[in-house]
């Protein structure tokens, strides 16, 4: 459990030990003072509030997803040097998963989010590059570029080798490059899947 859901079950429970307390006051409580205890405890916090706490208390999410997506991506990589690749296709969409979660509960905004999980996208486009899979590996690779916020010389060197080795040629790279840019904000990856299969049908009626 992480600081902040320590700290809110500390407060439970000495919210707790005061409603206890508050109860066993009330009933040793004689003469006048008994109404003064009575009316404490009307204003106390019932024993069914008490419980809606601490069933609140088990909803928090204090999951490490930033550890498990950190070790997903390692049994991936552990995979990929076993020639593994449909386990480390496995552990990379766990990792996709476990970044999701991080994004939700943090509150990313969408273009974060896709960053964060695109992120995971160059690594499966390796896979399939390593599997002679070179149009589906520009997908993933193309799906990487578009949602990243920091793109270096080596991810647009990348980008073009991708274009290469998928002999795509109805289009040329450019195309492709401006293709990339105009997906806006929020790419979706089913948009840029079309889009790779239709400039390989063209290039095969070339």
């Amino acid at each position: 459990m992480g600081a902040g859901g320590l700290v809110l079950v500390i407060l439970a429970l000495v919210l707790i030990f005061f409603i206890c307390r508050a109860q066993g006051r009330k009933k040793h409580t004689r003469g006048p003072l008994k109404k003064r205890a009575r009316k404490q405890a009307s204003i106390s916090t019932s024993i069914d509030n008490v419980d809606d706490l601490l069933k609140a208390l088990e909803r928090i999410d204090d999951t490490d997803y930033l550890g498990l997506a950190a070790q997903a991506g390692q049994k991936a990589k552990a995979a990929i040097d076993a020639g593994d690749f449909d386990g480390a296709w496995k552990h990379y969409h766990e990792q996709k998963m476990y970044y999701l979660g991080q994004a939700k509960r943090s509150e990313f905004t969408p273009q974060q989010t896709l960053a964060l999980e695109g992120s995971v996208n160059r690594s499966l486009a390796n896979i399939l590059r390593i599997e002679g899979r070179h149009l589906e590996a520009l997908t993933h690779f193309l799906y990487y570029f578009a949602t990243t916020s920091k793109r270096t010389k080596t991810d647009e060197n990348q980008f073009m080798a991708y274009f290469n080795r998928s002999k795509i040629k109805a289009v040329d790279f450019e195309e492709v490059r401006a293709f990339s840019e105009s997906l806006g904000p929020v790419p979706n990856f089913r948009s840029i899947q079309i889009a790779c299969n239709q400039w390989q049908d063209k290039s095969q009626r070339v």
